[in-house]
């Protein structure tokens, strides 16, 4: 099982949240977000008290490319919307998709901030056995 969920508070500027092309940004983020990825709710980009929000969630059986897909997206909204911040926590379940070193049973979280994007482990809800479930991870 791999799934995500992502807030993002989008931004042209870290000055100055919009230089008058968020609302073009914005469609254009749209589009590609809801082309390239299956996500929920339909549309996930949308304006609330003057503020341009990216929220949506996604689930798939088997990872596939959908977290590549995902990246892209977050490299487009770096490098067009450098002003955006906000978290992507994911998770996936499967074995041999992740390095060895790190954990498996974990989720991660993808940090966008100041045009960069980061990658981090989750220290709240993970490893999942104990912090999440009721089952015994040594069986």
């Amino acid at each position: 099982m791999y799934f995500f969920t992502m807030w993002m508070d989008l931004a042209e500027s870290t000055f100055d949240g919009d230089l008058e092309k968020l609302s073009e940004k914005g469609a254009v983020l749209r589009e590609l977000v809801e082309s390239s990825l299956t996500v929920k709710p339909i549309p996930c980009v949308f304006e609330i008290n003057c503020r341009m929000l990216l929220h949506c969630s996604c689930s798939h059986n088997h990872r596939g490319d959908a977290h590549d897909r995902l990246l892209r997206i977050l490299e487009w909204i770096t490098e067009h919307l450098p002003g955006t911040h906000g978290l992507v926590y994911w998770y996936d379940d499967e074995p041999g998709r992740t390095p060895p070193e790190e954990f498996v049973d974990a989720y991660r979280v993808i940090v966008v901030a100041k045009g960069k994007i980061m990658h981090r482990f989750d220290p709240f809800l993970s490893p999942t056995m104990l912090n999440v479930e009721d089952r015994d991870p040594y069986l």
